[in-house]
């Protein structure tokens, strides 16, 4: 009976240390107000606001402030050659040779939508539909198309651009344009990975190419198009992301197959109308346009490995190792037979806190690590549902 009731104790008072305020979240970045585009490179991440440019060191907690046009301070979108940095405004494009410290004014002499840098070629989209493009850094600009050029991705040979009439690639830098895919879909935001291409619409979600966007395929397993609608997709190795209506985030861990809410922390006090993502160093930055940037910390999202290629003899949860824990563990599982696979954490009340694995997997052993840092002390569930297989099981996390 004491030994019940010792153990009851020591339950009540795991449980009183659980902070919501802990749980892997978004942050937000109170410094930078208005942010409305991102540009990392090197070990400097700038971004664009309603009110110039912020800059900051990776790693460092101290933003400076840079102004690129008294009259019209709006950024609306920021590009990077290996000479120049490139800001799109309402009064053109303005170019930085010193990491946007100052800035020298460009043309065309309209609003800009979007910009684009190559090589010497930039390509700059004004807001009432039309491109622009130059050969040589901006120093001279020819019109191209009327069509508005919302996002775009380059390979080898080839730039790709999400359009206002779908997705559109350029052989010649630009000059001319050929329709590939997407007709009568406003594709306003497009990312590659080394596997895939990633394109966004409004209304019919996220499609995925791999065949370096010769076709494309929707790819919204998991997003509710009923209430929610994608405008922008972001691609860092095998994790995707996607900004939706209603200031959400998702998640795709497996390559845009399966998605998930990843919105966790946000609190944006006005909707809005577009996110732009980026990563520097082991964070992910995400800029609800002319509103607030936050950023998460990617060590917190799992990743699974296969141990070995085998056929186990049938489903298995192992118990976490080591556990209790402090702040990783593993959790090895095996499945027999082909299937899909999702692993769940939830804290003492039953709320889910990360889901680790959500993706179709082939019969073997795998291990998955699972990093706590930003959870409390406490004792957690993790359940398994593999195939018809459900199984939970508990682990302690003493800081």
């Amino acid at each position: 009976m004491l030994k019940l009731i010792f153990r009851n104790i020591i339950f009540i008072l795991l449980l009183l240390l659980v902070n919501e305020n802990l749980y892997p979240s978004w942050t937000e970045v109170e410094e930078v107000g208005g942010s409305s585009c991102i540009l990392p490179f090197g070990d400097i991440i700038l971004v664009g606001s309603d009110n110039g440019i912020y800059l900051s060191i990776a790693g460092s907690l101290s933003w400076s402030h840079y102004t690129v046009d008294t009259l019209y301070p709006a950024i609306t979108d920021l590009a990077k050659n290996d000479d120049y940095i490139f800001a799109g405004t309402f009064n053109g494009v303005y170019a930085s040779a010193d990491t946007g410290k100052t800035w020298n004014h460009l043309g065309p002499e309209f609003a800009i939508l979007s910009v684009f840098a190559k090589d010497s070629i930039v390509l700059a989209c004004i807001q009432g539909g039309g491109l622009f493009q130059s050969e040589n850094n901006g120093q001279s600009w020819t019109w191209i198309d009327g069509n508005h050029f919302y996002s775009y991705i380059v390979t080898e040979n080839k730039i790709l651009a999400g359009t206002f009439t779908g997705i559109y690639e350029s052989f010649d830098n630009g000059l001319s344009w050929k329709f590939v895919d997407l007709p009568s879909k406003i594709t306003t935001s497009l990312a590659q990975n080394e596997h895939s291409f990633f394109a966004t619409n409004y209304t019919y979600g996220i499609y995925r190419s791999d065949d370096f966007g010769g076709s494309w395929s929707q790819s919204n397993s998991g997003i509710p198009l009923n209430h929610l609608h994608p405008y922008s997709v972001y691609a860092k190795d095998s994790l995707i992301f996607t900004g939706l209506t209603s200031n959400k985030i998702y998640l795709s861990m497996d390559n845009g197959l399966n998605w998930q809410d990843f919105s966790n922390g946000l609190n944006i006090n006005e909707e809005t109308d577009h996110v732009k993502f980026a990563v520097s160093g082991n964070k992910i930055y995400a800029s609800f346009i002319y509103n607030s940037l936050w950023y998460y910390d990617l060590s917190q999202i799992t990743n699974v490995s296969e141990l070995n290629n085998s056929m186990p003899d049938g489903f298995i949860l192992q118990q976490n190792y080591p556990n209790p824990f402090n702040p990783t563990t593993k959790i090895n599982y095996s499945i027999p037979k082909n299937c899909h696979v999702k692993i769940t954490v939830y804290d003492m009340t039953g709320r889910e806190i990360l889901t680790l694995v959500n993706r179709y997997q082939n019969s073997n052993e795998y291990s998955i690590s699972f990093d706590a840092s930003g959870l409390a002390s406490g004792i957690y569930f993790y359940n398994i549902k593999a195939g018809d297989f459900v199984q939970t099981k508990r682990m302690l996390l003493i800081k």
